[in-house]
């Protein structure tokens, strides 16, 4: 629940659009079944096609990459957030043919984004979107090169010997159980998080519930390094945290190996008493004299690994609002409108240190 919470928040303030929340692939006709066809279609229908390794993963969001004090888009439906995703060495069937080549994606998570993984090598299928950027989607028929055997040899002008669609390998997953502690206690409220490393994404690629001891399991499970944050509290207010990390080092933030069709070791996540402080302010209009319909306070953890620690509250009529309990951190601070006018609105990206309860923080809209 809560990650949906994230992808609602960053659907607004981050600003995807909200179709792409549910995320879903139009079949091929019944004429393109067979692996010659499909492969005909994906190559015909792609602006560029070639097989690369990826070396960079890199997240990219206008909010993110505004300074503190800059003027922001408060409308959800300008720019989005994306993952910019580097390859080197390709090999292009179709296309330009740089040296390296980028290629936008998704977050994953629900918005059609690719996972790629850093260092792993793909067959991509990329399209150009309305600037001219080369961008791919679970939806493509983009694929690990050693799962893209018809296609390759259908780009290759090779005899395609297999009559499966997919002859992808069938690589094991693998489990990841453990065991949350909460102030020496079973935690009972709270949700897993795992984030594949190689994938470098804010959203997680998969979670775990805990039941009434504690436990929790997280299964089929793609093989890979992954970091664990448990979040304590209701999916939409979240009051404590803990990364997995290595024993005597608490700074230092431990990977789990998950291996191929094996459980893994147990693990025990102890999450400390974190305090929660209350942040109440007030929205101040400029160039307007009337406070815009549909509008919500959003803090986002300024650290793109504790996105998950985000929170939302709707504006009063008279601008006022109230978040109750904060974990301390450093957060950023903005104004979202979902009203039909909300193109003609910005909204002024805040730093907010939360160390004690905050009074009254001003946010500010400016009305283009």
């Amino acid at each position: 629940m809560r990650i949906a919470l994230l992808l609602m928040i960053l659907a607004a303030l981050l600003v995807i659009p909200a179709p792409s929340i549910a995320c879903s692939c139009v079949p091929p006709l019944p004429e393109f079944k067979t692996p010659l066809k499909l492969a005909e279609l994906a190559a015909e229908h792609a602006d560029a096609v070639f097989e690369g390794t990826v070396s960079r993963a890199e997240l990219k969001w206008n909010a993110i990459e505004a300074q503190v004090g800059d003027l922001v888009s408060a409308s959800m439906e300008q720019d989005y957030p994306h993952m910019l995703v580097s390859f080197d060495a390709p090999r292009f069937y179709r296309g330009k043919q740089p040296a390296s080549v980028q290629v936008r994606t998704g977050l994953g998570g629900g918005d059609c984004g690719y996972r790629f993984e850093v260092g792993k090598r793909y067959l991509v299928y990329a399209y150009s979107n309305t600037a001219g950027e080369l961008a791919t989607g679970i939806c493509s028929d983009t694929a690990l090169i050693e799962d893209s055997e018809i296609n390759l040899q259908f780009l290759r002008g090779e005899p395609i010997v297999s009559d499966a669609r997919y002859s992808r390998r069938r690589v094991e997953p693998g489990t990841l159980c453990g065991r949350a502690i909460h102030n020496g206690l079973s935690s009972e409220d709270g949700q897993v998080y795992l984030f594949n490393v190689a994938e470098n994404s804010p959203v997680p690629s998969d979670e775990a519930d805990l039941d009434d001891s504690g436990s929790f399991c997280a299964t089929d499970l793609t093989p890979g390094k992954y970091r664990l944050l448990l979040v304590d509290g209701t999916n939409d207010a979240p009051t404590a945290f803990a990364f997995l990390t290595n024993a005597g080092q608490p700074a230092d933030i431990a990977t789990v190996e998950v291996t191929a069709g094996r459980s893994n070791p147990l693990l025990t996540l102890e999450v400390p008493i974190q305090n929660t402080f209350s942040i109440t302010g007030k929205v101040q209009l400029r160039n307007a004299s009337t406070l815009p319909e549909d509008c919500r306070v959003f803090l986002l953890n300024a650290d793109h690994e504790l996105f998950v620690l985000s929170y939302s509250q709707n504006i009063g009529p008279n601008g006022s609002f109230t978040i109750p309990r904060v974990i301390s951190g450093k957060y950023w601070a903005f104004v979202e409108i979902e009203s039909d006018n909300s193109l003609e609105w910005q909204t002024k990206k805040m730093e907010v240190e939360v160390t004690e309860n905050i009074a009254n923080l001003s946010l500010q809209l400016v009305k283009k």
